[in-house]
Protein backbone atom coordinates (compact mmCIF):
# COMPACT_ATOMS: atom_id res chain seq x y z
CA UNK A 1 0.00 0.00 0.00
CA UNK A 2 1.22 3.41 -0.58
CA UNK A 3 0.50 7.09 0.14
CA UNK A 4 0.74 10.16 -2.45
CA UNK A 5 3.19 12.71 -0.11
CA UNK A 6 2.82 15.98 -1.37
CA UNK A 7 6.65 17.48 -1.79
CA UNK A 8 5.96 20.51 -2.54
CA UNK A 9 4.68 21.23 0.71
CA UNK A 10 7.15 20.68 2.34
CA UNK A 11 8.97 22.97 1.12
CA UNK A 12 7.26 25.18 3.51
CA UNK A 13 8.80 23.91 6.70
CA UNK A 14 11.79 22.68 8.63
CA UNK A 15 12.49 19.61 9.97
CA UNK A 16 14.25 19.74 13.94
CA UNK A 17 14.61 16.50 14.43
CA UNK A 18 11.99 13.98 14.25
CA UNK A 19 9.46 17.44 14.20
CA UNK A 20 8.17 19.26 11.19
CA UNK A 21 7.64 23.50 12.06
CA UNK A 22 6.00 25.34 9.17
CA UNK A 23 8.13 27.96 8.10
CA UNK A 24 5.99 30.90 9.35
CA UNK A 25 5.78 29.57 12.72
CA UNK A 26 9.19 30.97 13.53
CA UNK A 27 8.28 34.39 12.16
CA UNK A 28 5.12 34.24 14.24
CA UNK A 29 6.94 33.12 17.33
CA UNK A 30 9.94 36.07 16.81
CA UNK A 31 7.22 38.75 16.17
CA UNK A 32 5.10 37.75 18.89
CA UNK A 33 7.99 37.88 21.21
CA UNK A 34 9.05 41.17 20.17
CA UNK A 35 5.19 42.53 20.26
CA UNK A 36 5.03 41.19 23.64
CA UNK A 37 8.48 42.98 24.65
CA UNK A 38 7.46 45.91 23.93
CA UNK A 39 4.08 46.36 25.11
CA UNK A 40 5.21 45.10 28.44
CA UNK A 41 8.84 46.62 28.34
CA UNK A 42 9.13 49.41 26.67
CA UNK A 43 5.55 50.83 26.42
CA UNK A 44 5.15 53.81 28.63
CA UNK A 45 1.61 55.21 27.73
CA UNK A 46 -0.86 55.22 24.85
CA UNK A 47 0.43 57.89 22.62
CA UNK A 48 -0.37 57.93 19.00
CA UNK A 49 2.91 56.38 17.75
CA UNK A 50 2.62 53.52 20.52
CA UNK A 51 -0.97 53.12 19.24
CA UNK A 52 -0.14 52.71 15.51
CA UNK A 53 2.86 50.78 16.84
CA UNK A 54 0.36 48.73 19.21
CA UNK A 55 -1.92 47.94 16.05
CA UNK A 56 0.72 46.97 13.29
CA UNK A 57 2.46 44.99 15.75
CA UNK A 58 -0.66 43.22 16.28
CA UNK A 59 -1.72 42.60 12.94
CA UNK A 60 1.36 41.27 11.72
CA UNK A 61 1.53 38.78 14.55
CA UNK A 62 -1.69 37.87 13.46
CA UNK A 63 -0.81 37.23 9.28
CA UNK A 64 2.03 35.23 10.73
CA UNK A 65 0.44 32.76 12.81
CA UNK A 66 -2.56 32.42 10.25
CA UNK A 67 -0.43 31.76 8.02
CA UNK A 68 1.45 29.14 10.43
CA UNK A 69 -1.62 27.31 11.33
CA UNK A 70 -2.74 27.58 7.91
CA UNK A 71 0.68 25.61 6.39
CA UNK A 72 0.43 23.36 9.55
CA UNK A 73 -3.50 22.14 8.80
CA UNK A 74 -1.11 20.94 4.79
CA UNK A 75 1.47 18.80 6.49
CA UNK A 76 1.94 15.57 5.80
CA UNK A 77 1.39 12.37 7.89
Amino acid sequence: MTSEVKIGVLRHFVKLGRLLFPRYFFYALFSTTFYLFYVFVLMQGFTRENLFILSFGAIVSAIFWFEALRIWSLRPY
